[in-house]
């Protein structure tokens, strides 16, 4: 029934309203969780409601909380592969979040990275990246485009990671995105990103899951990508054929767990050296 209200809705053009007032709901229902947190962490800098909800939510404490867990998840699932890393934890690293939002991940990494490590974030939104700017001066924030175009030099990065990031693309953007971030990807470099794998097959139409069991991309809410609007969901054949230039070190396949949201695949390459 979800999948069905949610393809009417875009069609009918009133999903970007929709999820607007969904967000005033939510501000409303974490109010008294969300004052608690500010009394108990006066010191910790939070992004402005709105850009805390279009990317991970409305609850201050899974932002913060989550957000460091979540970065140390990322070093746990590379470091057997980042040979700079796990070989000497002293050296320092160069590290690209594409689709950075406000900073619930790239904010801890600073400290969990070697010394003298270059911690790097972009992201479509302007108004998310002016917010990380002028809080997190410590990291350099970039503000891209829809078009894949990022402003640094080839081979600069020895891991670049898209946390729910292909999810929001159409398909022609999956491509141009992915050879970009090849681009500024060191060789022998490391890339990971989650998607919307099997999981989320329960959140599809019927004919929506046909596309995706032949093996076809499903794509929602076009007139926004980028935004949570907009959403993909990929087939591990589609991806596959996607990241073909990089050897695939690991895909993960996560099975649903009752009353928790649905777990994204994880996919982690190497770029050839």
């Amino acid at each position: 029934m979800k999948a069905q209200i949610s393809q009417f809705l875009h069609r009918a053009g009133v999903m970007y309203t929709a999820d607007l007032l969904r967000y005033h709901l939510h501000r409303l229902r974490y109010a008294r969780h969300n004052a608690a947190f500010r009394k108990t962490h006066p010191a910790f800098v939070l992004p402005p409601d709105y850009l805390l909800y279009e990317s991970y939510g409305m609850r201050y404490a899974a932002y913060a909380d989550g957000g460091k867990q979540a970065a140390e998840w990322l070093l746990g699932k590379v470091s057997p592969w980042l040979v700079t890393f796990e070989a000497d934890k002293r050296k320092p690293l160069s590290v690209l979040d594409w689709g950075c939002g406000p900073a619930r991940m790239i904010r801890h990494l600073p400290d969990l990275l070697p010394p003298g490590s270059r911690v790097c974030g972009t992201d479509y939104n302007a108004k998310t990246v002016d917010w990380c700017q002028k809080n997190l001066p410590d990291i350099a924030f970039n503000h891209n485009g829809a078009a894949a175009e990022l402003p640094y030099a080839d081979a600069q990065f020895d891991l670049v990671y898209g946390i729910s990031i292909f999810t929001h693309l159409n398909e022609a953007q999956h491509h141009d995105w992915f050879r970009e971030l090849m681009r500024v990807t060191a060789p022998g470099g490391l890339l990971l990103f989650t998607t919307q794998g099997r999981a989320f097959l329960p959140k599809l139409t019927p004919g929506e899951r046909r596309e995706f069991e032949s093996g076809r991309p499903v794509f929602r809410g076009l007139g926004h990508p980028g935004h949570r609007t907009c959403s993909a969901f990929h087939p591990p054949e589609f991806l596959r054929s996607l990241f073909a230039p990089c050897s695939c070190l690991l895909h993960e396949e996560r099975a649903a767990i009752p009353r928790k949201p649905l777990p994204q695949d994880v996919w982690l390459l190497r770029k050839s050296g």
